[in-house]
């Protein structure tokens, strides 16, 4: 994934970019939920920590694959202890209700 790529070299708007590209022309890719994540990793690295937690609360709605979820769940935890607060995270509330 290219994405992936541009994350590693710190190019974190084009690493979005195709991301959403691709979660939107291919919303059925078993690489979706892989795209969500680095997504993630992404706007954490620029400081968006509510769209951070999003993006891992969708992962964990919507994951099969062992690695993703248990790195989405790492993720959140990090986030929700270290830059969110429960008021901060508007929109949040409802979707933390996350059944397995």
């Amino acid at each position: 994934m290219g994405a992936k790529a541009w994350y590693e070299l710190k190019e974190y708007r084009e690493s979005i970019r195709l991301l959403k590209n691709l979660i939107d022309v291919f919303p059925q890719s078993t690489y979706v939920a892989d795209a969500h994540y680095t997504l993630a990793l992404d706007y954490f690295r620029t400081g968006r920590y509510e769209d951070a937690a999003a993006e891992c609360i969708v992962v964990l709605q919507t994951a099969h694959q062992p690695q993703v979820l248990a790195r989405s769940e790492k993720l959140v935890e990090m986030l929700s202890s270290s830059y969110l607060t429960f008021l901060n995270c508007s929109g949040c509330g409802e979707r933390q209700k996350v059944t397995r």
